[in-house]
């Protein structure tokens, strides 16, 4: 146990002591106490420090000062566990840096399992440093960029979830089709309507089974919305693209799906 909660409980003792109570009761009480640790939930915990400070409860203080000496044992056990943890985490971390060069396996499931441990201990400031730090290394990775975002979005972050999707598909991630897709969803999902189209529109990249996937994502968005004339709109917007870029052979594929679309309308 740290010195300096020693210190406070042996400043405590003495406090109880001046208002004539017998010394030797309390430290055959407190080291009784030190060896028999009792876990208090937190709201006992609160009591128990009320009972601490207050003179008027009398001999009860002595009682209250032995729960508050296993209380602290409790919490430096605890925090010497998480210590550990971390220990572990930090020594697995090979390369702190960016690099092109991809991270193996065990290098990406460390700092998954990493931020796993950290964000189920519920310090949202803590949590955000760990996934900074995490995406400098794992920059190239969209799965740690999405992972922030929802991590992000569920604790009420969504500036800080916005701020890490620009940086994604403007940065770090710009010529990858998944991150745009999920940057569409994200926007779709909170209300933004129009930054989800827009997450369409940002990325147009030159493979055409992506081009065709963004389309078909893109509409059924809109239809979802029951916005069917803009899905019907950005089928032919498609299809125009197409033909001027002189892509006939993905014209049958974008045909079937605007069909499809059209049929499901007048059902």
């Amino acid at each position: 146990m740290p010195t300096c909660f020693k210190k406070l409980v042996a400043i405590c003792q003495e406090e109880i002591e001046s208002h004539g109570n017998s010394g030797m009761e309390v430290q055959s009480e407190l080291v009784v106490d030190s060896e028999n640790t009792t876990y208090y939930k937190d709201d006992e915990v609160s009591h128990i420090t009320t009972d601490l400070l207050d003179p008027s409860v009398g001999s009860d203080r002595y009682k209250a000062l032995q729960k508050y000496l296993s209380i602290g044992e409790q919490l430096y056990q605890k925090a010497c566990q998480v210590d550990a943890k971390i220990h572990g985490f930090e020594t697995h971390i090979r390369r702190p840096y960016f690099h092109v060069k991809p991270l193996d396996v065990s290098q990406l499931e460390n700092w998954h399992q990493y931020l796993d441990f950290v964000e189920v201990q519920g310090d949202f400031d803590w949590a955000v440093k760990l996934y900074e730090r995490c995406l400098i290394p794992c920059a190239n990775y969209p799965e740690f960029w999405m992972r922030y975002v929802e991590f992000m979005e569920i604790k009420g972050g969504r500036e800080i979830a916005n701020f890490a999707l620009d940086r994604s598909t403007k940065i770090f991630l710009k010529s990858i089709p998944a991150i745009h897709v999920f940057n569409a969803w994200f926007k779709e999902q909170t209300g933004d309507v129009f930054g989800a189209h827009a997450a369409f529109v940002q990325y147009e990249t030159e493979s055409d089974s992506s081009f065709i996937e963004n389309v078909i994502k893109e509409a059924n968005m809109k239809k979802r919305l029951g916005n069917f004339a803009a899905a019907s709109n950005i089928f032919k917007e498609a299809l125009a693209i197409a033909v001027e870029k002189q892509k006939f052979h993905i014209l049958p594929n974008l045909y079937i799906h605007f069909s499809r679309l059209e049929y499901m309308v007048h059902i």
